[in-house]
């Protein structure tokens, strides 16, 4: 991260010489304010889509895990022979991939917006002088938590939610199927 910010800067100098210079220091600082203010705004900008499809994304959630279990069941109990298994098949596997690209992308949002943390640490931040080393631990805290897209607040969407969304499918397929066989019997 700090090698594109220091890009272009005292080209002829060798790197004691930069790092000792209070211009390289001041236009390193003022690239770097540059920086997190953009981060800033990114990580607002990533609340926001958050406290706009959070609220969105409970129906979502609640009618995909409804329509997985109930067309779950009437798949495993009727077989895949018929032209209607087929069409069923189908509109899971439709609810399901559409689960799962909201579930990777927020997870990757998250993701990207976390790694400024580790293109800091792995950055010669140590060469630099305490205000500039300042900004960088502001920027690490300040993306320390990343953007979180969540379901009505509570539930984090991320790729182990998607692991957790289908053991619960399953449990409620196995579970209503041991309902009606009871019922039956």
């Amino acid at each position: 991260m700090l090698k594109n910010i220091t890009v272009g800067l005292m080209l002829h100098a060798s790197d004691l010489e930069k790092y000792n210079s209070e211009y390289f220091q001041y236009a390193v600082m003022k690239r770097l304010k540059i920086c997190i203010r953009h981060h800033c705004n990114l990580l607002k900008y990533g609340k926001s889509i958050d406290k706009y499809t959070s609220t969105i994304l409970v129906p979502q959630l609640i009618m995909s895990y409804i329509s997985l279990v109930i067309n779950g069941y009437i798949l495993s109990a009727d077989g895949v022979a018929s032209l209607r298994s087929f069409e069923i098949l189908v509109f899971t596997f439709a609810i399901f991939a559409e689960f799962i690209c909201l579930a990777i992308q927020a997870s990757d949002l998250k993701d990207q917006s976390i790694s400024v943390i580790s293109a800091v640490t792995a950055s010669d931040w140590y060469l630099f002088k305490a205000p500039i080393k300042k900004a960088l631990v502001l920027l690490m805290l300040n993306a320390e938590k990343g953007i979180v897209i969540t379901v009505g607040g509570m539930i984090e969407v991320d790729n182990p939610l998607i692991i957790s969304i289908i053991h619960k499918v399953f449990s409620a397929i196995t579970l209503l199927k041991a309902l009606i066989l009871d019922e039956g019997v």
